[in-house]
């Protein structure tokens, strides 16, 4: 369970400087709130694209494991403004969903705009540890990836082994017609 830190009234939470830890950083959540996601607004502003690939997987992903995170949202004259979670709103528009309302000026709400999906596509992944979190839940479905990337993305981390038909050879094989080079400070002849 993660230990809350203690915040002061200026909703400046302490942290320790610990790992490049920030020492402190502002709670700009003002509160949680549960509305009809349909009556949540979209933000025209909002720079993402959703694909069809991509609202398959979220669409999967829902309706695995369900709604796991809040939509935030800034509170304007209009109504409740979609910072984040804009396609999950579509998906989800006749149903309650929770939103943290948050305290952004219209720069800062621009800015988080703009930072929220492409700070995440950042984020780079250890293909090994994706393989075996992919072996772990067997389904694939809904969590953006395929079996045939999982598999490409390992290839090119895996070390390079033989193929299982790689002929071994002894000190008898026939060494006619193969350049050697002979090192200068041992006499070892190696073959190039």
């Amino acid at each position: 369970m993660p230990v809350k830190q203690p915040v002061d009234a200026q909703g400046t939470t302490s942290a320790r400087e610990a790992d490049g830890a920030l020492a402190s950083v502002r709670d700009r959540i003002r509160e949680f709130r549960t509305v009809r996601a349909g009556d949540l607004l979209p933000d025209p502003r909002n720079p993402a694209l959703h694909g069809d690939r991509q609202v398959s997987d979220v669409r999967a992903n829902l309706a695995d494991l369900g709604n796991l995170d809040v939509l935030k949202v800034v509170e304007r004259p209009e109504g409740l403004v979609i910072v984040d979670g804009h396609l999950r709103r579509n998906l989800l528009a006749d149903q309650e969903v929770r939103v943290a309302v948050l305290d952004l000026t219209p720069r800062e709400q621009a800015k988080a705009l703009l930072s929220f999906n492409r700070l995440a596509q950042l984020a780079e992944h250890d293909p090994l540890k994706v393989e075996a979190l992919s072996v772990e839940v067997e389904d694939l479905s809904g969590t953006g990836y395929t079996v045939e990337e999982v598999r490409a993305e390992v290839a090119e981390v895996a070390p390079k082994m033989p193929p299982d038909s790689f002929p071994e050879y002894d000190e008898n094989i026939d060494v006619s017609g193969i350049k050697t080079a002979t090192c200068p400070e041992c006499g070892h002849e190696f073959p190039i």
